[in-house]
């Protein structure tokens, strides 16, 4: 059985012309996508754009997280810092 290459998937010969860009940029770039959903496509498309993502993953899903859930991320957090502290509170009693 042979595999063939999808034909919209990038060759590793093509040039990324987002590899032009400063890092920087970049990362401004994909802090500014407005879905996790659109993150995991523009990931996949390209290996650049995925070993750019890889080590920084935790700061860019947070903000994309941010940037589609507004506010209700923001309360999520308060919530959660809440519960933590009065767990530890209890837990001293």
């Amino acid at each position: 059985m042979t595999l063939e290459r999808h034909p919209q998937m990038p060759d590793e010969e093509k040039p990324c012309y987002l590899s032009a860009l400063a890092p920087e940029l970049f990362e401004n770039i994909l802090s500014h996508l407005d879905s996790v959903r659109t993150l995991s496509n523009l990931i996949t498309t390209s290996r650049f754009v995925f070993r750019h993502f890889v080590g920084r993953e935790g700061p860019i899903i947070l903000r994309i997280l941010q940037n589609e859930l507004g506010p209700v991320l923001t309360d999520a957090k308060f919530l959660n810092r809440l519960r933590s502290s009065s767990s530890r509170t209890l837990s001293r009693n």
